[in-house]
């Protein structure tokens, strides 16, 4: 399993145009749970390279919706190592893991995905967003992320899906500070395993103190 960023050339399936990207496959181990639901770990924060976007057309989508058609070799210099170079770097500034997010997001709405798997693209951009210091994108994604996850459940989420989409509707409001809201949605984790339940009673006794923060799970 690729465990750091390498360049991929990947084949559009909207467009059919191949194009470098970087990649990875894995979030990494050994790391914490923060309380909207992302793994952290030390090393690099893996998130941006789940997903990519296709420079001809712009289709976005998660690396596994592409097909791989091969892994670039590690140019060592020369010419073809600086266009590499260039063109990731360029890359990066140009589609930040949250810019990436929020394109997979629109490319997927548009083929018909569940609404649940919008919610979980928008709460990545969220993640992103934060790792990039960018608080409006952040609140902006977040807004998004409740639309989608109450359509979801609008729409007959059942079992563990519906547990975890409540947790999530009530840290992404509390996160908001709305606070009632939050406290609501928290109280509608059940049936649900006892460590979600744990988490849903902690972060709701925080919502009832007005504690927007961010915790550590």
């Amino acid at each position: 399993m690729i465990k750091s960023p390498v360049p991929c050339r990947l084949l559009c399936s909207e467009c059919l145009a191949t194009f470098p990207a970087e990649v990875m496959e894995m979030t990494g181990t050994g790391g914490w749970l923060e309380s909207d639901l992302c793994y952290q770990s030390h090393g690099t924060f893996p998130y941006p390279y789940l997903v990519a976007v296709c420079p001809c057309c712009g289709w976005a989508a998660y690396i596994r919706d592409f097909e791989k058609l091969a892994y670039l070799p590690r140019y060592s210099g020369g010419i073809m190592a600086k266009a590499l170079r260039d063109y990731l770097r360029e890359d990066r500034l140009r589609f930040p893991g949250s810019k990436k997010y929020s394109l997979a997001a629109a490319s997927y709405a548009r083929a018909g995905a569940p609404p649940v798997f919008i919610g979980d693209l928008h709460l990545r951009a969220v993640w992103c967003a934060r790792q990039e210091r960018s608080p409006e994108v952040e609140d902006h994604h977040l807004e998004a992320a409740l639309l989608w996850f109450e359509r979801a459940q609008a729409g007959g989420l059942s079992g563990f899906e519906a547990a975890r989409a409540a947790y999530l509707l009530g840290e992404l409001n509390r996160r908001l500070s709305r606070f009632d809201e939050a406290v609501r949605w928290f109280n509608r984790v059940d049936p649900a395993p006892v460590w979600l339940r744990s988490w849903a009673e902690r972060m709701c006794l925080l919502a009832r103190e007005k504690n927007f923060v961010l915790q550590v799970l």
